[in-house]
């Protein structure tokens, strides 16, 4: 099957690498072949996303240069941040040069959280942006796009 990408049209096998799985107390990091699954938890200050910054940096550039790929984030147990993470955020959109094309944010149906995470994207033109209600939702437009994504990632 074409997806459009020339390196997925034979995915090979759906795997992570366990390696670089990232957890912490306040978000867990999960690479696979296409996606990185982002678990959010509690609420964030700046140092906390700084950390995350640099987890992320430290998987995508191993992990993702040079591929295709895109991020599920499930934000259903996230509490928010503090106000100086929204000019982390799209700081870094604006510097990365490792980015997901697609990204599927799962809240719950929050209008709160929607609204938080738009102001952080800041209508980046870099990654296009869909809310879902839950993680079967994402996963399936992310499926929809051509992106093999893990039976799993749905619950």
């Amino acid at each position: 099957m074409s997806h459009g990408y020339p390196h997925m049209d034979n995915p090979g096998p759906i795997h992570y690498n366990p390696n670089m799985k990232i957890k912490t107390n306040h978000y867990n990091l999960i690479p696979y072949k296409e996606v990185l699954v982002i678990e959010t938890f509690s609420s964030w200050d700046h140092r906390i996303m700084q950390q995350n910054i640099e987890d992320f940096l430290s998987i995508t550039t191993q992990y993702y240069a040079g591929k295709e790929w895109c991020i599920l984030v499930d934000n259903l147990q996230w509490e928010l941040s503090t106000p100086e993470v929204t000019p982390m955020v799209q700081s870094g959109l604006e510097s990365m040069t490792i980015l997901p094309r697609h990204s599927a944010q799962v809240t719950g149906g929050s209008q709160v959280k929607e609204w938080y995470i738009r102001n952080m994207y800041n209508e980046s033109p870099k990654i296009a942006l869909q809310f879902f209600s839950t993680r079967k939702e994402a996963a399936g437009w992310l499926r929809s796009l051509g992106y093999t994504i893990p039976d799993h990632i749905d619950t």
